[in-house]
């Protein structure tokens, strides 16, 4: 229901999805994330950009987070 829910905020608002957003519902840690994201720069370069402290994932970004 929560990966439901997330996939349709994307699709219906916007383009991204910030970070906080995608977190809710899960029990990861927000650190453990974002240092998943900047380990696998490989993965994630122009799918995820900064705006200020909060990071915006796009669909692939989303989808390589749900698979980890």
């Amino acid at each position: 229901l929560a990966k439901t829910l997330i996939f349709s905020m994307y699709t219906k608002e916007r383009k991204t999805l910030k970070i906080s957003e995608f977190l809710q519902g899960r029990s990861v840690a927000r650190q453990a994330v974002t240092r998943y994201i900047n380990r696998h720069d490989e993965i994630f370069k122009n799918h995820v950009k900064k705006d200020g402290k909060e990071l915006d994932l796009d669909m692939v970004a989303i989808e390589a987070l749900e698979k980890a």
